[in-house]
């Protein structure tokens, strides 16, 4: 092939480098598409073995008539060529003259350098000659080869392979022939044949059987190889191929195959067989069965219909001839929430055999081990993941397929508690905290707890994973709580807080008195109770008598409660407050106050008045704020002496609400007419100031005070306008007579 190639240049230097490279790129994409070349060499000689000088000897493309190498023998009968690698058909006609039929070498691959030698017979007689290979091309021998005649006389010629698989047929008569081979290879008998076999010239034939390598693998249901079983494959009809090749563009159908194999350790039978080319019709297919030895646990086998396409595998699994025993297995304890189990795990296996068999020996591995035989209940130990492996065998050899479990073992832990706040309450008020602890590996769990205060050990119920402290403590101090949870494995772990009980002081309660107002000299008797959460606690008291007199109260008590009771005499008249104060031994107070007493002197000779008890006060009563009301609490006396020219007493009111006390200083004038008594003076509030007071009482005991003791005072600032500071009957003239009822004591008019 050439290409004319026009190139424009302005010089010759330009123009030769041009071409100088296209050659130059040209031969080097020859080089490298060239195919490889090889020697074809060989001898033409007649029967006798002489060479043949001139034959013709061209080598042309398979199936075709391109002839691509043409050479002559020379004076030995020795020819030599070389041609490119490919598939050839290798023809030799006789030299000019001559008396010889021709010969083909039909379908020669050529990869290699290679050597094929002719024989040429005396005309319209031929030769078929070559070797014999199995597919892996070893030579075969003792293969039994026939050329029939087509009119049914008989075999014309037959050969058995020498040693190297060679064969020479010799026919007179160079017509068509039926074809036939018998023989065996790797293992496979076989008989193939083929019709009308066109024997026109000497044909040098290689035969390579065309099988293919088909390993049966037999196993047990577990997938255990088998071996010593008997493996052996027949076809189902005398013709399963029509266009089986066998080389030189041969073809031959098959008229019978059969191979027997065993399996070795692997469980493998290497089968070798020709193939099938009906996939999808059964009477051109195998039949393979599987015979297990005498006395053995398995069933015989048959696999029908077997198609071969090509080098394949079989996996046939054996049944045992009656159903395999049953191994299941049980954990314990149970699992978690999570799928976790405890540690250790204890592992039982349970067998059963078929009806009528029974079981031999249960095995075991765990986690990959050696092969245990099972006995009893096993434990399994070790923070992770685990693998039991089990199975059983009968007493006749069935075994079961082995069986696997996988689980988890969560190494226990000790149980977590939640930190329990330190706390700090009152004497007498109850401990209450809620509790909870976490622990993933257990799954119940045992509580006990110490308040620390000597009582010992409680148990704690617990509600899942939650608990609730509770107790009062007897007394004031710090105390250790300690909680200790234990989990069903044995594990203990304890939380501990510090209580700390503050002392409450003792709670006195009201000073039981007479609020009547009591002559000197006479024994005043005075009771009061008290309380307090601190059950261990012991107490003391006294008395101030609000005369200038202290006493120790005697206390009778009882696990943290109690009274106080004692008497005194007045021997100067007045009106006096009383406090009582009740001391733990922790030095905690309690107080409680009594007003008033009011003390008079009964050897008086003119008429005085004395009182002593509580009035609401009305709303407006207080003009700095008109809205409080409440309990107000007075005592009073006031009288004149002998030979006085104003009254002498003590006048004290206190109005709680308002933060008000009054406290007389110094009275003016004192009437008494009947059932009312009025009098007049200056004191002060809280201590200080310059305060007028006008006093109104009412005896209801007296003729014309109808029953009711009423009560009335007015107090001013003297040093701001006699401002009006409280008048519980507010804008009544200051004769009016008193109206305010009193609810508890006592207006005593004395005569």
């Amino acid at each position: 092939m050439s290409q004319d190639i026009l190139l424009w240049t302005r010089g010759p230097k330009f123009f030769v480098f041009i071409i100088a490279t296209i050659v130059f790129i040209g031969v080097g994409l020859a080089s490298q598409t060239k195919a490889a070349t090889y020697q074809l060499s060989g001898k033409v000689g007649d029967s006798s073995g002489n060479g043949i000088v001139g034959a013709t000897i061209e080598v042309a493309y398979a199936g075709t008539s391109t002839v691509v190498a043409s050479v002559t023998s020379d004076g030995l009968g020795n020819y030599i060529t070389f041609i490119d690698g490919g598939t050839y058909d290798v023809h030799v006609t006789q030299p000019a003259g001559g008396n010889y039929g021709s010969a083909v070498a039909l379908n020669q691959t050529i990869s290699s350098d290679k050597i094929i030698n002719f024989i040429l017979v005396v005309a319209d007689s031929a030769t078929l000659s070559d070797h014999i290979y199995d597919p892996l091309g070893n030579p075969l021998s003792n293969v039994h080869l026939y050329l029939i005649g087509n009119n049914g006389s008989g075999a014309v010629s037959q050969v058995y392979t020498d040693l190297s698989g060679g064969y020479s047929l010799a026919v007179s008569a160079a017509t068509d022939y039926r074809f036939l081979v018998y023989g065996s290879g790797l293992g496979t008998s076989f008989t193939f044949a083929t019709n009308d076999f066109s024997l026109t010239q000497s044909t040098v034939l290689d035969i390579t059987l065309p099988l293919k390598r088909v390993v049966i693998h037999v196993q047990d249901t577990a997938g255990n190889p088998l071996s010593g079983m008997v493996v052996e494959t027949k076809i189902t009809s005398r013709v399963i191929n029509r266009a089986l090749y066998i080389g030189g563009g041969v073809s031959v159908y098959l008229s019978d195959v059969w191979t027997q194999q065993t399996t070795n350790s692997a469980g493998d039978a290497n089968l070798w067989l020709f193939p099938t080319d009906y996939p999808d019709n059964p009477s051109y297919s195998y039949i393979m069965g599987v015979t297990p030895p005498g006395g053995s646990i398995y069933a015989p086998f048959t696999l029908s219909p077997v198609y071969v396409t090509g080098d394949e595998t079989e996996i046939i699994s054996l049944q045992f001839i009656h159903n395999q025993p049953v191994t299941v297995i049980n954990l314990s304890p149970a699992p978690d929430s999570n799928g976790n189990y405890s540690d250790p795990t204890t592992v039982s296996l349970f067998a059963t055999a078929a009806s009528g068999f029974t079981i031999a020996n249960t095995y075991y591995t765990l986690d990959g081990g050696s092969q245990q035989t099972y006995t009893a209940p096993f434990e399994v130990s070790g923070d992770g993941d685990h693998a039991v492996t089990y199975w059983s065998i009968d007493n006749v050899g069935v075994p079961e397929v082995p069986n696997s479990t996988t689980f988890t073992i969560l190494a226990n832990l000790p149980p977590v508690i939640t930190p329990i706040s330190d706390t700090t309450i009152n004497e007498g008020d109850s401990y209450i905290a809620n509790g909870s602890f976490s622990d993933s590996t257990s799954t119940n769990w045992t509580a006990i707890v110490d308040y620390g205060e000597g009582d010992g050990l409680e148990t704690l119920n617990l509600s899942a994973t939650s608990f609730i402290l509770s107790h009062t403590y007897k007394d004031n101090g710090a105390y250790i709580v300690s909680v200790e949870i234990t989990d069903n494995q044995g594990l203990v772990s304890t939380e501990t807080a510090t209580i700390t009980i503050n002392n409450v002081n003792p709670s006195v309660g009201a000073i039981v008195a007479s609020l009547d107002p009591i002559p000197l000299n006479t024994s005043f008797s005075a009771s009061v109770s008290f309380t307090d959460p601190g059950v261990l606690d012991t107490y003391t008291a006294t008395w101030n008598w609000g005369d200038g007199n202290t006493t120790a109260g005697t206390v009778t008590e009882v696990t943290g409660s109690g009274s106080v009771s004692d008497s005194h005499i007045y021997t100067i008249p007045g009106v006096y407050e009383v406090l009582v104060t009740v001391t733990d031994k922790d030095s905690g107070v309690g107080q409680s106050l009594f007003q008033y007493v009011v003390v008079y002197d009964n050897t008086a000779t003119s008429g005085f008045v004395t009182g002593a008890g509580t009035i609401n006060s009305p709303a407006g009563a207080y003009v700095a704020n008109p809205s409080l009301t409440g309990i107000a609490r007075f005592g009073f006396v006031s009288k004149y002496q002998n030979g006085a020219t104003v009254p002498d007493g003590n006048t004290q009111f206190r109005f709680q609400a308002a933060g008000l006390v009054f406290q007389s200083t110094v009275y003016d004038w004192l009437v008494v007419a009947g059932a009312q008594a009025k009098y007049k003076g200056t004191g002060t509030i809280g201590g200080v100031g310059n305060y007028g007071f006008q006093l109104s009482g009412t005896d209801g005991a007296v003729s014309g005070g109808v029953g009711i003791d009423k009560f009335r005072i007015k107090i001013w600032d003297k040093d701001n306008n006699d401002t009006v500071v409280y008048d519980n009957q507010l804008g009544a003239p200051d004769t009016a007579d008193p109206t305010t009822a009193i609810n508890g004591g006592n207006i005593v008019i004395h005569h």
